[in-house]
């Protein structure tokens, strides 16, 4: 009988049918999480219309999905660590398309947010769970560039979210974008059936009949075999969050969290106001909408590109550089930019907030080991531009950021063809985070984990050779800006 390491294996063995299985499932789960998360923006102007809603209401309408995601992240985080990531992400993928779908029944502002507020949570809760689920089959030499593959289904869900509010909002009204998410429930079944569980975590628990059977996927040659299967990480790792400040990680995790509130402060802020910030500044609904395509199209490709440069460069220095990029960028957007011009803008500013949110996830996985990796997600996640949604002022007190651009919305086009002084403001907020300068991890002692036992392991390589060669293509095209429509 051998005993096989998993972790050495999967980096060993080639990427194979199985584990492109699973990026597929995962970007398709995304697609529909991006879906939802991104059709609120969409929607966003024609509720305003309907309800006679001011900016600040409107504000509110998109801070609790947003609230609601921040705890789906920490709740279903750490609940996945200890029930497993399959069951985890089902139940969340359950909860946000059903309360997604039931949002297409709301009659009041009122019950819309509480349907928001429970679709948020199964949102923040699949993320991190598919993050952590997609890091564990992928090999170290291409973790960086299959998980920005997977995630890039949330750009493209923002994309059918934007190309169906195209077609379907002026002719059939809002509701109807909520209630195509009963078709995505179809998937439930398959979702059961394909998707595998964390083959660490069946190890953890001393199920390795399962674990086997999932493992002979990988590797065709250990089917039949009585294998005892172990599984590497370091010791005394407890899903808490405490342990995320163990092992010498302590300013490697605060960073993180400054870098994912400045990244989702500008995701937030645009995938929620750019539609009606152009609307208000001249542009037509159509074109409005199909803003938020360039953003989301921007966001799949610097998503590819960022991994495929991550793993050949290091992902820190691809996420400082696509801030820098994203700060000129998201800058530009306030001049009065030629329309061609202004969507090319806007698809480099979805490419390095999108694509640079999905990046800093793969950061996240690679930094905390098996027991804490849905825990260290969630409470990255956490760390968004939620807490400003609380602030005394009361234009600001539900929906923070938002709601304050929103509120400068009628200053837009002064004479110089700005966004206005005081939302030029908020472009203070998104410089980037400082790089850390960090010494080259050293090899540590690890322990095996076999059926709830720790086997002294030896010492474990920081990294591992051959990259994968990835085309990225690029966006080209020039759309015509429409009249003026006051």
């Amino acid at each position: 009988m051998r005993t096989i390491d998993v972790n050495e294996a999967i980096d060993n063995n080639p990427f194979g049918r199985f584990q492109w299985s699973v990026v597929a499932l995962c970007a398709l789960l995304l697609i529909v999480d991006g879906y939802d998360v991104f059709v609120a923006g969409t929607v966003l102007p024609t509720l305003i219309a309907e309800w006679g809603l001011t900016k600040p209401q409107a504000g509110a309408l998109q801070a609790w999905a947003l609230f609601g995601m921040m705890f789906g992240a920490l709740a279903f985080g750490s609940l996945a660590d200890k029930i497993g990531r399959k069951k985890g992400i089902a139940i969340s993928f359950v909860l946000f398309t059903a309360s997604t779908l039931l949002t297409g029944f709301a009659s009041s502002p009122d019950q819309f947010k509480i349907f928001r507020f429970i679709a948020g949570l199964g949102c923040g809760g699949l993320m991190p769970n598919a993050v952590a689920l997609m890091n564990e089959y992928a090999p170290k030499r291409l973790r960086s560039t299959i998980v920005a593959l997977m995630f890039s289904g949330y750009s493209v869900g923002g994309m059918v979210a934007a190309g169906l509010g195209i077609g379907m909002i002026p002719q059939y009204g809002w509701k109807p974008m909520f209630f195509i998410a009963a078709l995505p429930l179809l998937m439930l079944p398959l979702v059961l059936w394909k998707l595998p569980e964390s083959l660490g975590f069946l190890i953890r628990q001393g199920q390795q009949e399962k674990a086997r059977r999932i493992y002979a996927k990988i590797d065709p040659s250990a089917r039949g075999n009585d294998d005892m299967l172990v599984f590497t990480e370091t010791k005394g790792a407890s899903a808490s969050v405490a342990e995320l400040f163990r092992h010498q990680r302590t300013l490697r995790t605060l960073m993180l969290w400054v870098a994912f509130f400045c990244c989702l402060l500008l995701v937030y802020l645009l995938s929620s106001w750019l539609p009606k910030v152009l609307q208000e500044a001249g542009y037509a609904e159509r074109a409005s909408l199909v803003s938020l395509f360039s953003l989301n199209f921007g966001g799949m490709v610097g998503a590819i590109a960022g991994g495929w440069l991550g793993d050949r460069f290091g992902l820190p220095k691809v996420v400082v550089g696509f801030f820098v990029a994203a700060a000129l960028s998201i800058a530009l957007i306030g001049f009065n930019l030629p329309a061609g011009l202004l969507f090319l803008t806007i698809f480099i500013a979805g490419a390095t907030t999108i694509g640079t949110q999905i990046l800093l996830y793969a950061s996240v996985a690679q930094l905390y080991n098996l027991s804490v990796r849905s825990t260290g997600l969630g409470w990255s996640f956490r760390c968004g531009p939620y807490r400003r949604h609380c602030r005394s002022d009361p234009r600001r007190r539900a929906s923070g950021p938002t709601a304050a651009a929103a509120a400068e919305l009628p200053d837009l086009r002064d004479p110089r063809g700005r966004l206005g002084a005081r939302h030029a403001g908020l472009r203070d907020q998104q410089r980037p985070p400082r790089r850390r300068r960090s010494a080259r991890r050293s090899m540590r002692v690890g322990t095996l984990t076999a059926g709830g036992q720790n086997i002294p392991a030896g010492q474990r390589h920081a990294s591992a050779d051959g990259h994968p060669d990835v085309a990225v293509g690029a966006f080209a095209s020039r759309l015509r800006r429409p009249s003026s429509s006051g």
